[in-house]
């Protein structure tokens, strides 16, 4: 029987698989790319916090390593005591997403980075998940 936690886990679980395909091929991507620049324009030329070495590139890393997070966060949440399926699951989502790019009709680009950011994405959600469901977090503080 799957507990209140697991179904809510489920829930946001489908939230993020379907806006997993909303933010890689919807006319929303091509707002994220902007987003890249703007932030850069921010951050690198208005108001020069950034290093002069951060490129618009390297927000796009940003995002989409901020883009898997809930992904392997909730994957990990849902799956349990299988929580180790997370990163296998999430991996195969991101290199499906990058194959599916590469479809001329699609018109994305399709970049082993982009794999790398989206699993360092997924790692730093399922870490999440570890750290919180380990025994040292979860142990009773009056002993």
């Amino acid at each position: 029987m799957m507990g209140r936690s697991q179904r809510a886990a489920g829930l946001v679980l489908h939230a993020c698989l379907a806006g997993v395909p909303l933010l890689a091929f919807a006319s929303i991507a091509a707002s994220l790319e902007r987003l890249s620049l703007r932030l850069y324009t921010f951050f690198g030329v208005h108001h020069a916090i950034a290093p002069p070495w951060v490129m618009p590139e390297d927000y796009s890393r940003l995002l989409n390593v901020a883009f898997f997070v809930p992904v392997g966060l909730t994957l990990a949440w849902w799956l349990g005591a299988r929580w180790g399926w997370a990163m296998p699951i999430a991996v195969f989502l991101s290199l499906a997403i990058e194959v599916f790019q590469r479809v001329p009709e699609v018109g994305r680009d399709s970049t082993l980075d982009d794999v790398a950011c989206n699993v360092i994405g997924a790692t730093l959600g399922v870490v999440v998940v570890a750290v919180v469901r380990s025994p040292t977090a979860t142990a009773d503080p009056s002993g």
